[in-house]
């Protein structure tokens, strides 16, 4: 869509829209349904865990849209083709995907294997793979263009823990197939872009020893995920209508200290 003298509150205005968030049965991937609901969007919330799925709706909060629950895991082929088909099953068409699915696994770099390695890349990158290919081929059949939005991190502009080397490697690989997929899809109109956000005050994180103290970022605090939530949003709606291939850091100066 292209911007110029459209009136400010149709820039967030994400009605008649459909977006998928997966990994959105809490934390981030959860607030960036919220927001997109409360944009107007209709919203798939996928989770691998289905019960939590379903409660997660319940949260979602008033908005324009509506939505469903699908459960699939993104290292599975069969689920994706599934969470795509009961999008359309519900809402016709799909606009907006939004790669949250993922893990944070610690294990120290001398120890660890093989195995460990292989899990964080399956579902941090070869899942935003399969997705991505997934949906960007039914935004092509629709041909009126759409958005991905990939969660990444500082991880992979900063150096971190050992324990963390697999997830670093994993999320700056993000970075990268963001950047080649924004030209590639391209002429389809179809925009991608990363978040890449530095801590967060969300389950799996909270108890992480590895995580910055508060003090140590530049603004102050650790993120609320609305606070990251909100990025999403932006990349995700018109206002963003002529941004593609970006990386926007969302940590509070943390890559910075």
């Amino acid at each position: 869509m292209r911007t110029p003298d459209i009136p400010i509150a149709r820039l967030l205005d994400l009605s008649g829209k459909v977006a998928v968030v997966t990994g959105a049965a809490g934390g981030l991937g959860l607030a960036c349904a919220r927001r997109l609901a409360e944009a107007g969007a209709s919203v798939v919330v996928n989770d691998i865990d289905g019960d939590r799925a379903v409660a997660a709706i319940e949260r979602l909060g008033p908005g324009g849209g509506t939505a469903v629950a699908v459960q699939g895991d993104v290292t599975k082929p069969d689920d994706v083709a599934r969470l795509l088909a009961s999008t359309l099953e519900a809402f016709g068409r799909a606009d907006v995907l939004v790669n949250n699915a993922g893990i944070y696994p610690m294990e120290p770099f001398l120890e660890a294997s093989g195995d460990h390695w292989q899990r964080t890349l399956d579902l941090n990158l070869m899942g935003v793979f399969r997705c991505t290919q997934a949906f960007t081929r039914r935004m092509v059949e629709q041909g009126d263009g759409g958005a991905v939005v990939n969660i990444s991190s500082i991880a992979a502009v900063v150096t971190h823990p050992d324990v963390l080397v697999a997830y670093g490697a994993s999320k700056a690989g993000l970075v990268n197939a963001t950047r080649t997929l924004a030209k590639s899809l391209a002429p389809h109109a179809i925009r991608v872009n990363a978040v890449l956000p530095g801590g967060m005050e969300t389950e799996g994180v909270v108890d992480n020893p590895n995580r910055r103290a508060a003090a140590d970022i530049p603004l102050g605090w650790r993120a609320d995920p609305d606070e990251v939530a909100v990025a999403v949003l932006y990349l995700a709606s018109p206002m963003a209508g002529y941004v593609t291939g970006a990386s926007l850091v969302v940590d509070g100066g943390a890559a910075l200290a």
